[in-house]
């Protein structure tokens, strides 16, 4: 009753900021606190160049958006259905129920218009700070190797800085080099952590679980690979408002939607295609 209550307060938000976020897509946007794949004013000669109206382009980044908040929403409700009373499926529902509704730009938009949510916004954002702990908690609640728990802090850290001083992410700066040293870090540590428990700690059905993860990590891992080889070895422009960040976009949000249900798989133990 808790979830399908948060579920519906949830979707309510992203359709009050909907039109919300059409609009700012339509302007310009220079500062911090630009919505994902708003134009600035580069962008927006690059649009006019591409040959995209800003109309079309500002209704395909925001219905775009929404596929995988939404569908977060209805993987979580199924594992909430089915496994009410497990640690790792509530900590499931906790990342997956929370911090997808950022994609939707929906609580940013919100904030930008009424200063009031803009707490609320940033505490939604501030849920990726949640995905961590679930990788090194995976698959059975407990931490492998031990010692791992003591990077949980850091990483809390690290994400509210981020995440409530956006200033402080500015390029150049130590803090935005410090964010970048440490996703490098959480990426690298996840795959050795979790390669260390599948091969000595996991039993039969962990390591179909721990499978199932790792699929969904090299998708989106591998979609960030090709998103920097289109704009630096092949030179294709992937910033807002190019015809590239639209593909890339597009890229991105079709793996993050794999990863949801990659996780989703292995939360409910599924074999599928084992």
């Amino acid at each position: 009753l808790v979830w399908l209550t948060y579920a519906l307060l949830v979707l309510a938000l992203m359709l009050a900021g909907l039109p919300l976020v059409l609009n700012q897509m339509q302007t310009v946007c220079n500062g911090l606190e630009c919505l994902s794949g708003q134009p600035s004013t580069t962008g927006l000669q690059k649009l006019a160049t591409s040959g995209l109206s800003l109309t079309t382009y500002a209704a395909y980044n925001t219905l775009l958006p929404l596929v995988v908040p939404i569908l977060s929403l209805v993987l979580v409700t199924l594992v909430i259905w089915r496994k009410p009373n497990d640690r790792m499926a509530l900590l499931f529902a906790l990342v997956m129920g929370t911090c997808p509704v950022n994609l939707s730009n929906a609580p940013m938009a919100l904030a930008n218009t009424y200063p009031a949510f803009w707490l609320f916004a940033k505490l939604i954002e501030f849920g990726a700070a949640g995905f961590l702990p679930f990788f090194y908690l995976f698959p059975n609640g407990q931490f492998v190797p031990r010692w791992s728990r003591w990077l949980i802090l850091p990483n809390f850290l690290i994400v509210g800085l981020a995440v409530f001083l956006p200033v402080s992410q500015i390029s150049g700066t130590p803090t935005a080099t410090l964010t970048g040293v440490w996703v490098v870090i959480a990426a690298v540590s996840t795959f050795l952590f979790q390669g260390y428990r599948y091969r000595y700690v996991a039993n039969p059905v962990q390591r179909q679980q721990i499978k199932w993860l790792a699929y969904g990590l090299a998708m989106t891992t591998s979609t960030s690979v090709l998103s920097s080889m289109l704009s630096r070895i092949l030179a294709i422009d992937v910033q807002p408002g190019s015809l590239g960040f639209l593909i890339s976009h597009t890229l991105a949000t079709a793996a993050i939607a794999f990863f949801g249900i990659s996780l989703w798989v292995a939360v409910l133990r599924y074999r599928l295609f084992d």
